[in-house]
């Protein structure tokens, strides 16, 4: 295997990091060093983590069993009280944050808090203040659940932002590493941007027409990697859910004669395989598109999502 880690491609191997983001539910590692597992873990693996929770909530609605909790920040507001709230993979709704409503006086006539131990420290200090100065006597707690209900979730859209492009360009490198290929498949440029964490619009670039034989070579809502030399230039494909396809180039000047790599994650099932296959040869998308169909690929997207889910768990019981 190689010795220097994958991705700077300067520092000794000291460490594992998956090939598959764990939170996305990948076990496989490949050696890496320390520096780059902790920043790349820190900064844009944790950012696409957080962007990715609506996606997963909404499978986990559909029947997924996600491996990682994940938390859907302000997704849907409860109409019968106006308030924000927060829902996780666990199917567990909790209040987004404290909710505060006082009359002239300065006293408190309604106060919502969520659940947890800082906010009820919260609450305690709150409603003695209000005696402590006289504007109440007494209080009464009530407890507002939305176990059970099924909320109406806010529009989202992914922030498909640089921090999602270096995630693609990480895992590109890692499957590299899986299947123990030289470096010199990846230039010296891609993995300055990688490591720097500095890299400009249309290095990773998605498909207006989406490449059909990568999602059919797969079980749905799978992701997956593929790496191959074609023309002259080496290239990665990543696709997340079945539905999200992101092409890379690697190197532009590869004269080196290899297999291509393929790596999946079956998320429905848990289960990871790499191998070997015959050469998909997909064509290279435009570095630019114009917004309608930025908006047309989004909406074609949301449609393959839902047609993922119904492959995978035969109905849809929340639609994208």
């Amino acid at each position: 295997m190689n010795s220097s880690c994958p991705y700077c491609s300067k520092c000794l191997c000291d460490s594992d990091d998956h090939i598959f983001p764990r939170f996305l539910g990948g076990k496989s590692t490949v050696r890496a060093c320390k520096s780059c597992n902790d920043v790349f873990g820190h900064s844009f693996e944790a950012a696409v983590c957080n962007h990715l929770a609506p996606v997963m909530i909404g499978l986990r609605f559909n029947g997924l069993k996600p491996t990682t909790k994940f938390i859907w920040r302000r997704a849907f507001v409860d109409e019968n009280t106006n308030t924000e709230w927060d829902i996780d993979t666990d199917l567990e709704a909790t209040l987004s944050k404290p909710v505060i409503e006082k009359v002239h006086s300065g006293a408190v006539v309604k106060a919502a808090f969520p659940v947890d131990e800082k906010s009820l420290g919260h609450l305690n200090r709150l409603l003695k203040s209000q005696i402590d100065k006289g504007l109440a006597e007494k209080y009464e707690l009530k407890e507002h659940s939305m176990v059970g209900k099924r909320p109406s979730f806010r529009p989202f859209t992914l922030n498909m932002d640089h921090q999602f492009h270096l995630l693609i360009i990480k895992m590109c490198l890692a499957l590299i590493e899986k299947f123990d290929q030289p470096k010199s498949l990846v230039s010296s440029e891609i993995r300055s941007k990688l490591t720097n964490g500095m890299i400009e619009n249309g290095i990773a670039r998605s498909p207006i027409e989406p490449f059909t034989a990568l999602r059919n070579a797969v079980p749905p809502l799978s992701h997956a990697i593929l790496i191959e030399v074609n023309a002259g230039k080496c290239y990665g494909v990543v696709q997340l859910f079945g539905t999200f396809q992101y092409y890379v180039e690697l190197n532009g000047e590869s004269t080196t004669d290899m297999p291509t790599l393929f790596g999946v994650l079956d998320i429905v099932n848990h289960e990871e395989s790499f191998s070997e296959i015959k050469p998909m040869s997909l064509a290279a998308p435009p570095m630019f598109i114009t917004v309608i169909q930025c908006q047309l690929r989004w909406n074609s997207w949301m449609a393959q999502l839902n047609e993922q889910v119904l492959r995978a768990f035969g109905k849809n019981e929340v639609l994208f």
